[in-house]
C-alpha cells in the first residue's frame, strides 16, 4: 500500500502543567470577598441583624466559593487542554509509526547483473573492492592521439574504428546487444522460477542512438526466447528510471508482481572524444515480494529509498536506516553516484558518522548516468551477500539525496 505521511495528522504542542500565579489569585480573592462583602451589606433588609450566620456566609462564604469555583475552573480548562494535546499527540504518533512499519516492509532482490568491462576481473566485484578497478587513463577510440580518462565497452573479437555517427550506430547496436544478452542471462534463471507464478513488470532505460522502438522489441524477443512461459509487460520507457522509482515498487507490492529494470547507458566512443569521467554501464535489477523468492534467488532485502535536500543529508540516511531497520552507525559500507568526486566523502561523513567506508563509483567506475544509482545498488547487493553487512546506497539525482539501504535477509 502507498506510504504517505502526509496523511498523519500534525502534533500540537502540549501545555505545561497549570500553575496558578498565587499572587494573582490572592488578589482576585481579595477583591471578590470585597465585592461579596459590600454587595451583601447593601442588600441585606434593613432591620434584620448582622451578626447571624446567614450574613457572614453570604458576605463571606458565597464570594470565596464564587473564587474557588473560578479557580477549580481554571485548573481543569489547563489540564484538559494538556490532556487533549498530549492525546492527539499519541494518535499521530501511532499513525506515523504505522506508516513507518508500512514503509519498513522491505522487497526481495530476486536477481541482479551489471556489466561495465568486457573483462571479467575489472568488471567483477573484488576489483571494485579491493581497489584495483579505477577510472584510467587510456587512448581515445576516436582520436589516436589523445588520451581519455573515460569508460567504454570493448567487445572481444570485434573492432570499431574512428568514424561518423552512422559507425556509432553500428557500434552501439553490437555493444548493446551484447550487453542485454550477458545481463538477461544473468537474470534468466530467476525469471524461469517467476514464470509459473506472477508477472513481471519491465522497466527499459536505453541511453543510446538506437531506436526505442526497436529495443523494446529486442527485450521481448528476448524474454519470450529465454523464459517461453512468462507473462510480462514492457512499461513504456523513460530517458532515465530514477532511483527514487524503488519507491513505487514498494507501494505496489501487495500487487504481487515482480519488477525487472534493464538499464544501459552507452557513449559516443569512436566518433568523438569523451569527455574525462564518463562510462558506459548496464544493470538489470529484478525485485518483488518476498513470497516470489526461491533457493536460486539471493537472500536479500531491498529496503524503501528515502529522498531530501543536500543540506538535510543526516535526516534522509536517518530515515533510510530506520526503514532498513538498521542503526546508522551499522552502516559499514556506502555507495555513492551523482555526488561531487571532491564532495562524496564529506557529504557521506555528514550524514553517517564512525568508520564508514565510502566508494565513489565515479573514481572506480566511471559517471554513468542515469544507470550509475542503479549500479550502485546491484553493488551494494552484491556486498550484502558477500559480507553480510547492511550497505548504504546515496545517489544524487538534481538537486536532491536519495538513501536506501540493502541488506541481508532477516
Amino acid at each position: 500500500m502507498p506510504v504517505d505521511f502526509n496523511r498523519v495528522p500534525p502534533r500540537v504542542m502540549v501545555p505545561s502543567v497549570p500553575k496558578p500565579s498565587i499572587v494573582l489569585w490572592v488578589v482576585l480573592l481579595i477583591l471578590i470577598l470585597c465585592t461579596g462583602t459590600a454587595l451583601t451589606v447593601a442588600t441585606w433588609p434593613a432591620g434584620q441583624p448582622t451578626n447571624v450566620f446567614q450574613f457572614g456566609f453570604c458576605a463571606i462564604g458565597y464570594p470565596f466559593m464564587a473564587w474557588a469555583f473560578l479557580l477549580c475552573g481554571r485548573l481543569a480548562y489547563g489540564y484538559i487542554a494538556r490532556h487533549q494535546a498530549i492525546a492527539n499527540n499519541r494518535v499521530c504518533d501511532a499513525a506515523q509509526q504505522a506508516c513507518h512499519d508500512v514503509a519498513s516492509r522491505p522487497l526481495a532482490v530476486l536477481g541482479y547483473a551489471w556489466c561495465f568491462s568486457a573483462d571479467e576481473n575489472e568488471n567483477s566485484f573484488g576489483g571494485l573492492r579491493d581497489g584495483s578497478t579505477q577510472l584510467k587513463p587510456r587512448l581515445s577510440a576516436a582520436l589516436a592521439d589523445k588520451q581519455v580518462s573515460a569508460r567504454w565497452i570493448d567487445i572481444a573479437g570485434q573492432r570499431f574504428y574512428p568514424g561518423n555517427e552512422g559507425s556509432e550506430h553500428v557500434r552501439h547496436e553490437a555493444v548493446y546487444r551484447w550487453m542485454l544478452a550477458r545481463l538477461m542471462d544473468s537474470v534468466a534463471p530467476q525469471l524461469s522460477v517467476l514464470a509459473s507464478v506472477t508477472k513481471v513488470e519491465v522497466e527499459l532505460h536505453l541511453q543510446s542512438r538506437l531506436n526505442p522502438n526497436v529495443v523494446e522489441a529486442d527485450v521481448e524477443r528476448a524474454l519470450h526466447h529465454r523464459i517461453p512461459g512468462l507473462e510480462f509487460e514492457i512499461m513504456p520507457g523513460e530517458l532515465a528510471v530514477p532511483l527514487f522509482r524503488a519507491d513505487a515498487w514498494h507501494d505496489r507490492r501487495d500487487r504481487g508482481r515482480a519488477h525487472l529494470l534493464i538499464a544501459i547507458e552507452l557513449r559516443d566512443a569512436i566518433s568523438t572524444a569523451l569527455s574525462d569521467g564518463v562510462a558506459e554501464a548496464g544493470v538489470a535489477m529484478l525485485v518483488g515480494a518476498r513470497h516470489l523468492t526461491s533457493a536460486s534467488s539471493p537472500d536479500l532485502d531491498l529496503h524503501r529509498p528515502a529522498k531530501g535536500a543536500r543540506d538535510v543529508v543526516a535526516t534522509t540516511v536517518e530515515l533510510a536506516a530506520r526503514w532498513g531497520k538498521v542503526p546508522v552507525d551499522r552502516l559499514m559500507t556506502g555507495w555513492t553516484h551523482g555526488l561531487p568526486v571532491d564532495q562524496a566523502t564529506s557529504i557521506g561523513k555528514a550524514a553517517v558518522s564512525g568508520s564508514t567506508q565510502w566508494v565513489a563509483l565515479e573514481t572506480l567506475v566511471g559517471d554513468c548516468a542515469g544507470v550509475g544509482p542503479w549500479l550502485a545498488v546491484a553493488l551494494a547487493a552484491e556486498g550484502a551477500r558477500t559480507t553480510g553487512e547492511p550497505q548504504l546506497v546515496l545517489c544524487g539525482e538534481g538537486e536532491e539525496l536519495t538513501a536506501l539501504v540493502c541488506r541481508a535477509q532477516t
